[in-house]
């Protein structure tokens, strides 16, 4: 297979696979398509001008209105940097195949702060799921511990009458689901997790289950603290 046919192959699988998954119409060029999705694929945004160069240099490989006449031949280096773009694009990494033998550590929604704390120090997560069985209900992390001791001590309550007694569901936020924590399906892709990390600065952590609501087992947790391994992974997916 010649570089061109190569280059052509990856230009014409990152074509079909965005048109599929952002159900573009057939009269939108490549170039309107990358411009489009930029926004909202971490990928493609970090490879645009690439992608568009790439889309510039397709119309110069192959002859005008004849698609069968190669006019050029790309060189190696840049078909394989196609080609990679193209994999990330079209198969990128599972979120789950990369930290799924990570441990989610969570607690019930009736245990008390003392466990939670003590959960907390022994894991050294800041970020504990808590769940009635499976279903999610929040998520408990060391700013709400803070505030809720805080708030304890300006009423005068004993701190460790108050740790033992409250229950954890008490000091959940309604707010926090969708504010910061968000939840995905198990087919989310890294690119998709760094996704919703870019579009929501305020985001803590990513979760994942079944299907990508709260009445169902989380399978993964992932946090702020892992878009920098992320990143690498993404840059040297092979």
């Amino acid at each position: 297979m010649t570089n061109s046919d190569r280059f052509i192959l990856s230009y014409n699988r990152i074509d079909k696979t965005l048109r599929t998954v952002y159900s573009y119409k057939s009269h939108l060029n490549f170039i309107d398509i990358i411009k489009r999705t930029s926004p909202v694929n971490y990928i493609v945004k970090k490879y645009e001008q690439k992608l568009i160069d790439y889309a510039r240099l397709r119309n110069a490989i192959i002859h005008q209105g004849d698609i069968d006449m190669v006019v050029a031949e790309p060189h190696t280096s840049v078909v394989e940097e196609f080609e990679y773009i193209e994999k990330l694009i079209c198969a990128p990494p599972k979120a789950l195949d990369r930290f799924e033998h990570r441990e989610v550590v969570s607690l019930p929604y009736d245990a008390m702060l003392v466990d939670l704390i003590k959960i907390m120090y022994e894991s050294h997560y800041s970020n504990i799921p808590i769940l009635e069985k499976y279903k999610l209900i929040g998520v408990a992390n060391n700013k709400l511990v803070i505030q809720s001791i805080a708030k304890a001590l300006i009423k005068g309550v004993s701190i460790d009458e108050y740790l033992r007694k409250t229950r954890v569901c008490e000091i959940l936020s309604d707010d926090m689901m969708g504010t910061i924590y968000s939840i995905l399906p198990e087919d989310a892709t890294l690119a998709k997790v760094m996704d919703e990390f870019e579009k929501n600065r305020k985001l803590v952590a990513v979760l994942i289950t079944k299907n990508g609501n709260c009445l169902e087992k989380i399978l993964g947790m992932i946090t702020a603290y892992d878009i920098v391994e992320i990143s690498d992974i993404l840059d040297k997916y092979e």
